[in-house]
């Protein structure tokens, strides 16, 4: 998908020989987040499909990050609609739910999926936006994931979602003085899908994206004593 914003993150992550995944954790949000449920999207098929992300946690969990949200455990939900049901927004005041996001995935030939999304008023008792997606292949669930919760973001804050971004972070690997490797990583902007795009024994420093149009990046390392910029 086009990046309409990168954030850039760099910073020092010690490894030892199983490398972690990067964990993006938020100290700090707003003082009264927005309650906000996100049910889990119903799937259409005609025969079994197991996807590898579950949308709906994707969202509540990049929502809650921002530190604007807070989510409704689906423990105490007391239905799970989804676009074709009829919302019954009592059932999600009582559990002081502000907001309501219901969506479902149905799945295509060629292993592709089609996926659409409501997001509900629930004290409003009104429908505040809907999107149906365009067919995608299966692994590209996550792209949709982050693009319906740009959607929401910017609708209920105001302000540009950038959940569709990617970071780029660099980690150092040390078994000893003498032996150690830099990578330069690019990653979602919640830490999945994580691939090293350079790697080194010399420092890798100084990760920007082009403020042009954030298709390339610049790096700074070494080649032997020499300073290099890739």
């Amino acid at each position: 998908m086009l990046q309409l914003t990168i954030i850039f993150l760099s910073s020092f992550l010690f490894f030892s020989q199983v490398r972690a995944e990067l964990v993006i954790e938020i100290t700090q949000g707003v003082d009264s987040p927005i309650q906000t449920a996100v049910v889990p999207f119903r799937i259409k098929s005609d025969r079994a499909v197991v996807l590898d992300v579950d949308i709906s946690k994707l969202i509540q969990a990049n929502l809650e990050r921002s530190g604007y949200f807070i989510g409704t455990e689906r423990s105490v939900m007391l239905s799970l609609p989804s676009p074709e049901d009829k919302i019954f927004y009592r059932d999600w005041r009582a559990i002081d739910s502000e907001y309501l996001v219901i969506g479902s995935i149905e799945i295509k030939g060629n292993n592709e999926i089609q996926v659409d999304f409501e997001l509900h008023d629930v004290f409003g008792e009104r429908q505040v936006t809907k999107f149906m997606y365009k067919p995608v292949p299966m692994q590209g669930i996550r792209d949709i994931g982050h693009a319906i919760s740009d959607q929401i973001f910017e609708k209920l804050t105001g302000i540009r979602g950038n959940f569709q971004t990617k970071l780029l972070y660099v980690t150092v690997e040390r078994r000893s003085e003498k032996d150690q490797f830099f990578q330069l990583m690019m990653c979602d902007s919640d830490g999945g899908r994580a691939q090293e795009v350079f790697r080194n024994t010399d420092p890798i420093l100084s990760p920007k994206w082009s403020p042009v149009d954030s298709s390339r990046f610049a790096f700074m390392s070494y080649d032997g004593k020499q300073a290099v910029i890739y």
